[in-house]
């Protein structure tokens, strides 16, 4: 019998992607998966279809960055099920250019969705679960929670903040009963890779650089088996989990030499930005 089985389970950004897969999977365990995405019309149809399978499942419209609708659902879910047992911050966007193309507005919508969204979900799910004396956040940051990288670095920061944080409550929640996961996937094929804002670049452009190239070949899973990864370290209780593990090697590579791996990055930069130029001259 899987874990799941009967759970109540949070998942923010469950209309596509990593957040999809999860809640199917989820549900496939025998959980009740709320899915919660901004675009409720993409989740609506996804949990159709699920519901015809015999899933339970349920859509709800949630804006993770109004910290009152992400206060409602988390209680109006435990008042409907009793409980909250598990929740996904899932839900994250980027902006793809260099810092001195965008605005400030394209990063402070990114630090609004992929940190204080998350900020919300996991101060008012926390508070519920020490109450309950039971419970598990699974916060998703990144790879790029660990280490730098070019054209996303709104991004990155924010995926830095989220380790940190969760980290720091980790330690915080000894006693409580409540359980902490960080997820840091690497280089995953969904809509917030290939569908996402880009200023004075396109997606294409970024996803045949050399560096995406790079990581791609070393890293590269679909949603779906990312998915199976994050329940396996959720079912260890696992506090850091790189999916695929590599993540983890390039983690200690970072740390032990630094400015080799700044180099490295600057040098396939270098070469990415010169690749552009002559693409926007034809």
């Amino acid at each position: 019998m899987s874990i799941f089985k009967d759970k109540i389970c949070i998942v923010t950004g469950g209309a596509s992607g990593i957040g999809l897969n999860l809640s199917k999977q989820l549900a496939g365990h025998g959980a009740h998966v709320i899915m919660a995405d901004i675009n409720f019309e993409q989740v609506e149809k996804a949990t159709e279809a699920l519901l015809k399978n015999g899933l339970k499942v349920k859509a709800v419209k949630l804006d993770v960055t109004d910290k009152f609708a992400f206060k409602k659902i988390i209680e109006d879910t435990a008042a409907e099920y009793g409980k909250l047992d598990y929740l996904f911050n899932n839900a994250g966007i980027v902006i793809i250019g260099e810092v001195r193309d965008i605005n400030l507005d394209h990063m402070t919508r990114v630090l609004d969705v992929n940190l204080n969204g998350l900020l919300y979900g996991t101060y008012h799910a926390y508070h519920l679960m020490v109450k309950q004396g039971s419970g598990h956040i699974i916060n998703l940051s990144s790879v790029e929670g660990v280490l730098p990288f070019p054209l996303t670095a709104s991004y990155v920061g924010t995926k830095h903040a989220v380790f940190g944080l969760t980290e720091s409550l980790w330690v915080e929640a000894a006693g409580t009963g409540v359980d902490l996961t960080i997820i840091c996937p690497g280089y995953i094929r969904t809509p917030l890779l290939t569908d996402s804002e880009t200023v004075n670049t396109t997606s294409e452009n970024v996803l045949s650089s050399y560096l995406a190239i790079l990581f791609e070949k070393l890293s590269a899973i679909t949603p779906d088996v990312c998915a199976k990864l994050i329940l396996k370290a959720v079912i260890k209780k696992k506090t850091i989990a790189f999916v695929p593990k590599i993540g983890r090697l390039f983690w200690w590579n970072y740390r032990i030499w630094p400015m080799g791996y700044l180099r490295m990055l600057r040098f396939f930069h270098r070469l990415d930005r010169k690749r552009l130029k002559k693409l926007q001259k034809r």
